[in-house]
């Protein structure tokens, strides 16, 4: 019976039809992008159901762009090697290396990048992945992206220590969308020696204006330092035993109060050894009447009020302030902060109130240890902050303790190849600032010993006068007397000389033909790609796309072309590119297109030129396809103009100027069929006059291979099945004397082919037993 049904796109009705067929087809036009289609059966409630529920079906549609649409899908960042301490338990202790700040990222980093990139195109491109690294380009890759592929490049990439900003973006050009093209994520990446962690003495009953245990955590992971962190609200009680574990401590009570530092917290900070910076504006206010701060070397003097306002404080001559002007605590942000004096001459005052307590004690005696007297986050500027900090860090665990880290080399990367004279060498250390560091850079030509050739403050040297030939090149840090181990070595390339070109030319000349032009390349450094251009006698130069080699050091380039008329000229060239950046080409070659001769072979006495016609107009007439030419061979045989066998009669294919095979059927007729296999496909409502007949050469030995004119031929005349033609189904099959005889009962006497039809199908043949 008839029903209705309506279509929906995203929720939105476009048009409800009557119908009682199973199936209907409709034509929807689109906007680019997802959309959810929705076609409900009955959608008028006019046919009476058992069950209303399952009318609806739902699915999700995608259009595309005509143009290529690419995307930066995600970044996979891979699982880093642990960076915890060997038998530590608890905590989050692979936080170091999380992405904090990032798009549609969803793990951790250590050396590499996967880069999944779709286009959601209908046409492909080629385009160049990039990462960045602030303005420094770090990483780059040419690819190919096919309609609606997906792909996932690996990268993998040299992070300096600390923080990294990338940005991950792919260029090509005529995108449909720009604003997808690209990806942002800050990654870090600790190089320091030993193991860091931060406490948050989170578990108590107060907070006067928020915690500091995640700013120590972001500041440590940006200087470089492989941090844990510990929650104690989160992960529980820390024990002494789980600070073993650890080459420094930053213990942060923030602005919490109500016995911060318990009992249990001090047991555990007791008994361990290594450094400690302690920070908290109530720790002192909570243990005044114990012995809790004396372990500090402090006394508590007071609890302060700033009631909101700044308070500068006094800084005494230390390293910790080095690079810092002024400091100041604001109130705003923590209102109570405690007021101490040192315990001498374990320790001393080394930033003071505007009341002379102190705000700061730094002790010296058995260990290094740092009290800060209020909450980190109140210091009221944010690079003052972050210079307090990574002053702090390294007077308390890594000024002086071991030399400075070996820098890290930035520009260029290794195995660098250019055709420039001189080259920019780019370095740095995570420890410019805060060690005070200067580098020696060492450079050598090929095989030479290296040799000095830079030293200073400055972290980029430009290398000029170099030679053609491998250079290598690598860095040492230094602060005072003490140096770095040396860099990793990189090598980079001058190359000054193009590739070679040679051996090239066309395979043709001929008018209307398939010509390909071709050159040989090589180049000891490896070739980029070529381009081929030509004119197509036009006298207008026109490029062709860009075609990359991937850095073989031999390359065949061709480009087939269909040449124009006779009587033209042709120019064309070939140009290389080596990993380099040299270019070499063909130079601009050209020739004149030549006549392919008469459109019969001269040795037959006569021709007739064939329009062959596809009459349908809407299906393409395929190659393969036999066509089939009636000819009266009675008359031109009784004329002496053809053999009485019709052997002479023959097919010429004019564009390829060959005879082609054809079969004969009823020569001495009025009606002779000639049939012979098209070599070229007809347009629907198209012609060709690409063949013609010839006949009057008593010489000739036709064409007459039955395979090359059928799609499908088999005589049956050798005795034998042909297994790669015929599948026989049911019961045996026998072929003998021209005739297949099928066995079997009753209708199971089939044969089939084994092959494609040219629409794709399976042919079948159901033969009888004669």
């Amino acid at each position: 019976a008839p029903f209705s049904y309506g279509v929906y796109v995203d929720g939105q009705k476009l048009f409800s039809r009557q119908t009682q067929n199973q199936s209907e087809n409709f034509t929807l036009t689109l906007p680019y992008g997802l959309h959810a289609l929705e076609v409900k059966a009955n959608d008028d409630f006019n046919a009476p159901e058992l069950d209303y529920a399952n009318d609806s079906k739902t699915i999700e549609v995608y259009t595309a762009p005509t143009q290529a649409d690419l995307r930066v899908e995600s970044v996979i960042l891979p699982q880093p090697a642990p960076t915890t301490p060997p038998n530590s338990s608890g905590g989050n202790f692979s936080s170091n290396l999380t992405v904090i700040s990032a798009t549609r990222i969803n793990a951790t980093i250590v050396t590499g990048l996967k880069i999944n990139v779709s286009n959601y195109g209908g046409n492909s491109t080629y385009a160049t992945l990039f990462v960045t690294r602030g303005s420094q380009q770090i990483y780059s890759k040419y690819l190919f992206m096919a309609a609606g592929q997906k792909k996932q490049i690996p990268a993998f990439i040299n992070f300096t220590s600390g923080r990294n900003d990338l940005q991950v973006r792919v260029e090509n050009q005529g995108d449909f969308n720009y604003t997808d093209n690209s990806l942002n994520a800050t990654v870090y990446k600790c190089t320091k020696p030993g193991f860091v962690l931060v406490v948050n003495d989170s578990d108590v009953e107060f907070n006067e204006g928020g915690e500091s245990g995640a700013l120590f955590f972001q500041e440590l992971r940006e200087q470089g330092y492989c941090t844990s962190s510990w929650d104690e609200a989160v992960d529980g009680q820390v024990t002494a035993e789980n600070l073993s574990k650890y080459n420094f401590v930053v213990w942060s009570a923030g602005n919490y109060n109500g016995q911060v530092l318990g009992e249990e917290d001090f047991d555990a900070l007791s008994n361990y050894s290594g450094p400690v910076l302690l920070e908290g504006a109530d720790i002192g206010f909570d243990h005044q009447n114990d012995s809790t701060l004396a372990w500090f070397n402090a006394s508590y003097a007071g609890d302060l009020d700033l009631n909101g306002s700044l308070s500068t404080l006094t800084l005494l001559n230390h390293q910790v302030f080095a690079g810092i002007p002024s400091l100041s605590a604001n109130g705003s942000r923590g209102r109570y902060p405690d007021s101490l004096q040192p315990i001498l001459p374990s320790s001393q005052g080394i930033a003071q109130w505007q009341n002379g307590d102190y705000a700061i004690i730094a002790s010296t005696p058995q260990k290094k240890m740092l009290y800060f007297a209020f909450a980190i986050e109140s210091v009221e500027n944010a690079q003052s902050q972050s210079q307090l900090l990574a002053n702090a860090f390294n007077w308390l665990y890594g000024r002086g303790s071991f030399p400075p880290l070996a820098p890290e080399l930035l520009a260029p990367p290794d195995g660098f190849i250019t055709s420039a004279s001189s080259v920019l060498l780019e370095y740095n250390s995570s420890e410019y600032y805060t060690r005070n560091a200067s580098f020696y850079v060492y450079g050598a030509e090929g095989n030479g010993t290296p040799a000095l050739l830079y030293y200073g403050r400055n972290t980029q040297f430009n290398w000029t006068g170099l030679q053609e030939g491998q250079h290598s090149w690598f860095a040492v840090a230094a602060e005072g007397s003490q140096n770095s181990s040396p860099s990793e070595t990189r090598t980079f390339t001058v190359d000054l000389t193009p590739p070679d070109v040679f051996s090239f030319g066309v395979n043709s000349t001929g008018e209307y033909s398939d010509a390909m032009f071709y050159s040989n390349a090589s180049d000891a450094n490896g070739l980029s790609g070529f381009v081929f251009a030509w004119d197509n006698a036009t006298g207008e130069m026109q490029n062709g796309s860009w075609v990359p080699l991937g850095g073989t050091q031999n390359a065949f380039a061709y480009s087939a072309k269909t040449l124009p008329a006779s009587n033209t000229t042709v120019q064309w060239a070939f140009y290389f590119n080596d990993s380099a950046g040299n270019w070499n080409s063909t130079g601009v070659r050209q020739f004149v297109v030549t006549e392919n001769g008469p459109w019969w072979n001269s040795s037959f006495a006569y021709a007739r030129l064939l329009n062959v016609t596809n009459n349908n107009d809407s299906l393409e007439l395929d190659a393969n396809y036999t066509a089939n030419v009636t000819l009266d061979t009675q008359n031109l045989i009784a004329a002496g103009k053809m053999r009485a066998d019709c052997s002479d009669l023959a097919v010429f294919d004019k564009i390829a100027a060959k005879e082609i095979d054809r079969a004969v059927a009823g020569c001495y007729s009025g009606e002779t069929q000639v049939l012979f296999k098209l070599q070229r496909a007809i347009t629907p409502s198209g012609s060709s006059a690409d063949y013609a007949l010839e006949y009057g050469n008593t010489q000739n030995a036709p064409f007459n291979n039955n395979e090359a004119v059928y799609w499908l031929y088999d005589d049956f005349n050798d005795n034998s099945i042909n297994e790669s033609k015929w599948v026989c189904d049911y019961g045996t099959c026998t072929e003998a004397g021209g005739v297949v005889t099928v066995g079997g009962i009753s209708d199971n006497r089939l044969i089939a082919l084994q092959r494609a039809t040219l629409q794709g199908g399976l042919n079948h043949a159901k033969l009888l037993q004669a």
